[in-house]
């Protein structure tokens, strides 16, 4: 082979061992980059794992408080503890429904500080028999809790 030619080759030979070499610099660079994603997915996780149980402790808390009274009883009631559908959320609705128990009025107000954070605010809290209502009209609404 003549000298140009081993040249010719040495600079082939030179170009894919150059080749190579920024592959697995790159190659190493993305295994680098896979590593600190999962680290910080891992940290994220780990936040969210404190705040989880950081609201989970605040809701029991909540849950705790709420007194262990019987249904209010008011014009929106009958004498039988029914919730009058037409003086709670709908004025064409003649039908009556029970009140909830305690029990899944305390599951409502999980499932809702769960979902939105916190308590609503006094202005646009709801009352029992309005829940009671709106759970009897929208009964799959309640596989929230």
């Amino acid at each position: 082979m003549s000298y140009e030619g081993r040249v010719t080759n040495f600079l082939k030979i030179t170009s894919c061992l150059n080749g190579e070499q920024m592959w697995q610099e790159e190659e190493v660079a993305a295994m680098q980059r896979d590593e600190r994603l999962q680290k910080e997915q891992k940290d994220l996780d780990g936040e969210m794992t404190l705040k989880l149980k950081a609201l989970d402790a605040e809701i029991a808390n909540t849950t705790t408080a709420i007194p262990n009274t019987p249904p209010p009883t008011g014009s929106t009631m009958t004498k039988s503890g029914l919730v009058k559908l037409n003086l709670t959320v709908d004025q064409t609705l003649e039908d009556e429904v029970k009140v909830l128990e305690h029990s899944m009025l305390e599951q409502c107000i999980v499932a809702c500080v769960r979902l939105m954070g916190d308590l609503p605010t006094e202005e646009h809290d709801i009352t029992t028999e309005q829940l009671s209502a709106l759970n009897a009209l929208f009964p799959k609404a309640g596989s929230l809790t």
